[in-house]
């Protein structure tokens, strides 16, 4: 996890607690591990201040384009209209935060009831996803009809 996705995530704990509850532990275990962005490599802090004017884009995002476009990775977003062409660009894959619940619930990790939860929380903060609940999620990448990626 890059410092500044990090601080993003604690700058503001009432409003996104339960997923910083859920990294901590995973940062713990040595599950994820957190990079600066900063002393990293003078090519990301050029790309993310250039990513970073065009206004688009929250902080926490270029950070993880940036890094991304000189290490690899996989960009998770559902700026979808100004994400995927700069990663089809820089031939990186990309998927939405859909996709990524999708996948934890695949895993064990949140049941229907929490992805339910979270997902009215999204619409709750006009957040940009393109389904109306959690279970059209599951449906549509259940059947394999997700159009993600590259």
């Amino acid at each position: 996890m890059l410092d500044i996705v990090k601080e993003e995530l604690t700058r503001i704990p009432n409003r996104i607690p339960h997923i910083w509850e859920r990294i901590k532990p995973a940062i713990g275990r040595g599950n994820i591990i957190e990079l600066s962005i900063s002393p990293l490599d003078e090519r990301i802090v050029k790309e993310y201040s250039l990513l970073r004017k065009t206004g688009k884009l929250g902080s926490g995002e270029a950070a993880v384009m940036a890094y991304a476009r000189f290490h690899g990775g996989i960009v998770c977003s559902n700026n979808i209209r100004d994400v995927k062409h700069y990663c089809l660009r820089n031939n990186l894959s990309f998927c939405t935060v859909a996709l990524s619940m999708f996948q934890a619930y695949k895993q064990g990790l949140i049941d229907r009831e929490k992805g339910n939860l979270i997902w009215q929380i999204f619409l709750k903060k006009k957040r940009k996803v393109h389904f109306s609940d959690f279970q059209s999620v599951i449906q549509c990448y259940s059947s394999g009809n997700g159009l993600e990626q590259k």
